[in-house]
């Protein structure tokens, strides 16, 4: 993005200028088309890092996404075929949320008992149980991998945006969109009160 453009030429400017066709499309999949409709595209709350979402507020279908810790992770048999399922338990202190995945391998091995994330699918459920299967997930307290690492920094303060969402694009990956298009645009005055 150029930052010799007045602020209101900014605001009209296509994504697909700023992001890569891929991103421009997962935006635009939520109405996002230009850096305005993004940057008003506000997030529907926050939560404070720490305080852990309720599960036990979630409804089957709805697109969620949760700040959960890992309670039990562990693996088992396909039973038609071969390969393991990897069935992760995910908890807020008082509910349960189950995470199911159908490989061991990828992001989801670095799953381990204690670690904290967001945890972002549809909610669905299985045999009584509310779960997100093979959800997308950013852990919080990564230190490993430089992507990760960065993608953590964008839930450095105290409170974390939790956007609306599709399968597409997660909340997170929102956030780091809406944190490019405002680089340039640090100088205007936040009209949300510091307080």
């Amino acid at each position: 993005m150029t930052s010799h453009l007045p602020e209101a030429d900014l605001l009209v400017q296509p994504l697909s200028r700023t992001f890569g066709a891929g991103t421009a499309k997962a935006l635009a999949s939520l109405g996002l088309t230009t850096v305005g409709d993004l940057l008003w595209h506000v997030p529907r709350r926050y939560v404070r890092r720490g305080e852990l979402t309720d599960l036990a507020s979630l409804e089957p279908g709805e697109q969620a996404t949760v700040l959960a810790r890992v309670e039990s992770v562990r693996t088992r048999p396909m039973r038609r075929k071969r390969g393991q399922v990897m069935d992760v338990v995910v908890t807020d202190g008082h509910d349960l949320l189950r995470l199911t995945f159908f490989s061991t391998r990828g992001p989801q091995r670095q799953l381990s008992e204690g670690r904290v994330g967001l945890f972002a699918g549809t909610v669905d459920t299985y045999q009584g149980s509310r779960q997100l299967v093979h959800p997308e997930f950013l852990l919080l307290d990564a230190t490993e991998g430089a992507d990760t690492a960065e993608a953590a920094q964008q839930f450095a303060g105290d409170l974390i945006p939790v956007y609306a969402a599709t399968r597409s694009m997660s909340s997170w990956r929102l956030a780091k969109a809406v944190d490019t298009v405002l680089r340039p645009l640090r100088d205007l005055p936040d009209p949300v009160p510091t307080s």
